[in-house]
């Protein structure tokens, strides 16, 4: 998605950049904070946190495609 990802082990957060969005993920937290320039800092709340399993780390697809402008779909 062209998207900037990096992590914060002491917060055990993922920030994910692109263009004029910023999406803060921390591990076990459904509160999603979203910062665009058009709307600056918003909160969600996701169905499912995410979580680290097996030494890797899963996020939502859906929520953080949709705040990157992507339209998700399923079939």
């Amino acid at each position: 998605m062209g998207a900037e990802v990096t992590w914060d082990g002491e917060y055990r957060a993922v920030t994910i950049k692109k263009d004029t969005t910023e999406i803060y993920l921390q591990i076990r937290n459904r509160n999603v904070f979203v910062t665009t320039t058009k709307n600056g800092k918003e909160r969600y709340t996701l169905l499912a946190a995410p979580r680290i399993e097996n030494g890797r780390t899963f996020i939502p697809v859906r929520f953080v495609s949709e705040m990157l402008g992507y339209n998700v779909s399923w079939n």
